[in-house]
């Protein structure tokens, strides 16, 4: 992926799981209230909140015609403070009157019943991930910028770290970070198989009037939720369906993939690790204040 943009709300979550607390889910923050599907449900102390929802949209970008009439493509950035994508599109959807077996059905979350063009479909907008310790490696690096050439080492704590000694700060002027960081950098792999790419694809051509070429995925999010199971409407009639609630994005990821041109397994990596920036120890120049007293 290109850039990765973690979320306050991401931030909250791991602070209140490092506490042991059951996180508290504020309003207006997450993907179901955006969906309007179980808006007001929250996790209680026995469901367990977990990294387990991709989302994906196709508004992350802008387009624009270049020198020599080359198109060029941009990709729209998203905050810490956002709670939704730009454009959130359904993973995949269903005719109600053929909607996906069990089987099938259990891969998805966030499902919404949406009328296109007269007909009702069931949509869902979260494809369920699994996360294994074993796909991800935890690395510390050093992160150096200069003359905008910027160089990573794995970093190594070393005696100067188990025995640090004072550092003197500016007594002038405002103390500032430097150029260098510390990062927790940890790659999560996440697979799309070429089927549900091709589910993707469909779904641009229900939406679009049967035009593949809105298949696009500008903007991922990476979700925590907990599960819950709900009762839901099927083809066949009502059944249990393990629904996500509490649903917020803990880190965005800006990439673009016209899915249209290749329907074939499509792999995504997202960086959920941390930077922290390193204390300078040369002052920058102030303001100087004019005091109004006499």
């Amino acid at each position: 992926m290109n850039t990765v943009q973690a979320t306050v709300y991401g931030a909250k979550l791991l602070v209140s799981l490092l506490l042991g607390q059951n996180p508290v889910i504020d309003a207006k923050s997450t993907m179901n209230e955006r969906l309007e599907v179980q808006e007001n449900a929250r996790p209680t102390a026995t469901e367990r909140v977990k990294l387990c929802i991709l989302m994906a949209g196709n508004k992350g970008h802008t387009a624009s015609i270049g020198n020599n009439g080359i198109a060029k493509t941009s990709i729209l950035d998203h905050y810490a403070d956002n709670a939704s994508l730009y454009n959130p599109m359904p993973m995949a959807m269903r005719p109600v009157d053929d909607d996906f077996p069990k089987s099938i059905r259990d891969k998805y979350a966030l499902r919404v019943e949406m009328l296109v063009d007269g007909v009702n479909y069931y949509a869902y907008f979260g494809l369920r991930i699994h996360v294994s310790t074993d796909d991800v490696t935890v690395v510390m690096k050093k992160i150096t910028t200069e003359d905008g050439i910027v160089t990573e080492v794995v970093f190594v704590p070393n005696t100067s770290n188990l025995y640090p000694e004072p550092i003197q700060l500016p007594s002038t002027g405002a103390a500032t970070t430097t150029d260098v960081k510390l990062a927790v950098s940890a790659l999560l792999p996440v697979v799309l198989s070429t089927t549900d790419v091709q589910e993707y694809v469909n779904v641009s051509k229900i939406l679009y009037g049967g035009d593949e070429e809105y298949a696009i995925m500008s903007e991922f999010a990476l979700c925590t939720a907990a599960d819950r199971t709900v009762t839901v409407q099927t083809t066949s009639g009502t059944t249990q369906f393990n629904e996500a609630i509490g649903t917020q994005i803990y880190a965005f990821a800006a990439d673009h993939k016209a899915l249209y041109y290749n329907e074939q397994e499509l792999t995504l990596q997202f960086d959920v690790g941390n930077q922290i920036p390193m204390l300078g120890t040369q002052s920058i120049p102030t303001l100087e204040t004019i005091g109004t007293g006499a």
